[in-house]
């Protein structure tokens, strides 16, 4: 039953319990998996955070000076201070935790999972306020169970604290509206600041606050004093931060977790894909069908007085779509803002079902228990691992280098250099405003800078069918050296290529001999003769290595009839290769070189949706005595020539 005076209704032990209750769900649904690495779906967001969160419990404890682990390519700075951020007092208060657990993966989750506990019970006390207790317990599940808000209860992230004082904000704000009282004047005022300094996005919270002020005093509101400095006091702080982290650390440092195209609103609410594309993360991921169309139908119920906040708090999520279309684009955890208001209306609507009789109460629980289920299993997808090659990979380096190396990653994010924990850059931006690509470039660049080491943790780095859009596979091997796994290469930038063959043989088709091929070669595979690499969808590659003498290769055609031309230096071999699939084993007379050199393969037929080559197996009968590899080859620290 809807309770009329939820208001006034007294918290006893009846409340109490269901609250323990809540709180119980919500820490149960968040433990799992809690000591596992970062590598899920905001990985990127959550390894940057984790990083001030970490040099805060290393160097200093200065709340205003957030410090990353990537820099800007336009200057080497000693400090990586990032600007254009909220105040970061998630990774801050994460600190505190590090010094006295350590830097434990699931000592960073203790802070966030700690607010969204908090999230959990004010949120609580806010709607048993205006929808009495048990629809308020039903709301309660059905926000703490929806995706983002299950997925971001536990990860370095502003959300949950930031939620948390907007819940709170609004919780008091409603009391002092009520009552009058000057301590939750205060204390509206408070967590109303805390908000807009965790999260500005938030300011669209200013519509329901909105609502309930206007309820209490009517037209009256607009000449109450109280209204305007409740107003100023609560966004001051949030003003003066957003102005020193924007206006003075950002352009100092060119560092910033967003760059200036969030916004975009000319382009993005002209845009009818724009509004469709957000209506379906909307309904499948933020909210979920059953969460959305409980919200619908409620929302078609007409409220009674106090029961509109729904409606108002819904209005103002939606507005966060207008105010920065370009974030709600990118970001769609942005789009968890509509949760709350949305488990309000749900949750009035399931009290009014149930209130018309035991049956009808049964299909209520049912309907609730339901959509929470739905919920929970479409927010788990979340925490499955999307970042595993970068976890591998910043692992790998930061027990194989030492400790003052200086790391570029290819990738766009920041996962590889938070794990390798080392200084570097990764492929976003040169600087707040500038993006950059991984591209030749871009990693000349950052070579003068002093990077040591190159990570790529990419396992379709060696796969011509997905690679060709760096342009970098074989000037990288060519210059210098290299290690492999199977998901990710590092290559070392002040150490010259080793062009010479492993006990004179290579297998194909494994990560030895990867560092060796050229041009456009396929994925890894094996068959009946054994591993072998596929040329890709060209009629062109190569093999670049220090031969000491004859070679012998075997390899197949993949397509009947087709003719192939092996080519190095003067030696020319044509090969008619008439059955697909049948190994031969071809030699070159080559004799012993001190320099590196590249045979070519060359075949007359292309696939363009398969391979056109399979090659098996390289054998080197080396000659006595011959010449050894020229150690100047490949010297790094000059500029590498060729591409862009």
């Amino acid at each position: 039953m809807m309770n009329k005076d939820a208001v006034t209704a007294p918290f006893g032990w009846r409340e109490a319990g269901l609250l323990a209750m809540l709180l119980l769900v919500s820490l149960a649904t968040r433990l799992p998996g809690i000591g596992a690495p970062p590598v899920a779906y905001q990985g990127w967001r959550e390894t940057d955070t984790l990083m001030i969160a970490r040099n805060y419990a290393r160097h200093d404890l200065h709340l205003f000076r957030p410090e990353v682990d990537r820099r800007s390519s336009m200057k080497m700075t000693t400090r990586g201070y990032i600007g254009g951020t909220e105040l970061p007092v998630t990774p801050w208060l994460t600190a505190f935790v590090y010094r006295v657990a350590g830097e434990t993966f699931w000592a960073g989750r203790v802070v966030p999972l700690a607010f969204a506990l908090l999230g959990t019970a004010l949120f609580f006390l806010l709607a048993r306020r205006f929808l009495g207790t048990w629809p308020a317990c039903a709301a309660a599940l059905l926000l703490l169970l929806s995706p983002f808000h299950l997925y971001l209860g536990r990860v370095q992230m502003p959300e949950s604290f930031a939620y948390a004082m907007a819940y709170g904000a609004l919780f008091f704000l409603d009391r002092w509206c009520c009552l009058g009282r000057w301590r939750d004047y205060v204390a509206g005022i408070v967590f109303a600041a805390l908000m807009l300094l965790g999260k500005p996005q938030l300011g669209v919270m200013a519509v329901p606050m909105a609502f309930l002020v206007l309820r209490r005093f009517g037209r009256h509101t607009f000449v109450n004093p109280r209204v305007y400095a409740f107003a100023t006091l609560a966004g001051l702080p949030a003003l003066l931060w957003v102005g020193y982290s924007f206006f003075i650390v950002l352009p100092r440092t060119g560092l910033s977790f967003a760059q200036p195209g969030l916004l975009s609103h000319a382009q993005m609410l002209t845009d009818s894909d724009y509004y469709l594309k957000m209506a379906r993360s909307v309904f499948w991921q933020a909210l979920t069908p059953g969460l959305a169309l409980l919200a619908v139908a409620g929302l078609l119920f007409p409220g009674r007085g106090r029961t509109w906040l729904g409606h108002a708090w819904l209005a103002g999520g939606l507005a966060l779509f207008f105010a920065l279309p370009g974030a709600c684009d990118i970001n769609s955890y942005y789009h968890m803002i509509l949760a709350p208001p949305a488990a309000l209306l749900a949750a009035r609507l399931l009290a009014l079902l149930g209130s018309n009789g035991a049956a009808l109460r049964v299909v209520s629980a049912a309907v609730l228990l339901v959509t929470c289920a739905g919920s929970a299993w479409i927010g788990s997808a979340l925490w499955t691992p999307r970042y595993l090659p970068d976890y591998h990979c910043g692992t790998w380096v930061r027990e194989h280098t030492p400790p003052e190396a200086r790391v570029m990653t290819s990738s766009a994010s920041p996962v590889a250099l938070y794990f390798a924990d080392r200084i570097g850059w990764t492929s976003w931006a040169r600087t707040y405003g500038v993006g950059a690509s991984f591209k030749l470039n871009y990693l000349n660049e950052v070579r003068t800078l002093g990077a040591t080491h190159l990570a790529i943790p990419d396992p379709n780095f060696d796969n011509a069918w997905l690679f060709q859009q760096y342009g970098l596979h074989d000037v990288l091997y060519d210059n210098f050296r290299c290690y492999k796994a199977r998901d990710f290469t590092v290559f070392f930038l002040q150490e010259p290529a080793d062009p010479r063959l492993p006990q004179g043989q290579l297998d194909f088709g494994t990560l030895a001999a990867r560092p060796y091929l050229r041009g456009t070669w396929g994925p890894d595979q094996e068959d009946d003769n054994g591993t072998f690499v596929a040329m890709g969808p060209s009629t062109k590659s190569a093999l670049r290595a220090l031969f000491p003498g004859p070679v012998t290769l075997r390899l197949a055609s993949a397509v009947p009839k087709q003719t192939l031309t092996l080519r190095c230096g003067e030696h020319l071999r044509t090969v008619h290769l008439s059955e697909s699939g049948e190994p031969r084993e071809i030699t070159l007379p080559l004799e012993p070189s001190p320099a590196p050199r590249i045979i070519f393969f060359e075949v007359t037929r292309r696939n363009d949706t398969g391979a056109s080559l399979l090659l098996y197996r390289l054998t080197a009968i080396p000659v006595p005595g011959g010449p050894a590899a020229d150690p100047q080859e490949g010297t790094p620290g000059t500029p590498i020539p060729g591409g862009q």
